[in-house]
């Protein structure tokens, strides 16, 4: 319910805005780190 409510709008939002990043969440803590800083260009 909460994540209906709250969490769904601001996905939608961010995806029209091309601004959603997906990142998949396999592997070690400092895998997934980074990856997502691949993503974001850290």
């Amino acid at each position: 319910k909460v994540y209906m409510g709250s969490t769904a709008p601001l996905k939608e939002f961010y995806k029209k805005q091309e601004n959603l990043k997906m990142v998949e969440a396999k592997g070690s803590v400092e895998e997934i780190f980074s990856n997502v800083c691949k993503m974001i260009d850290v």
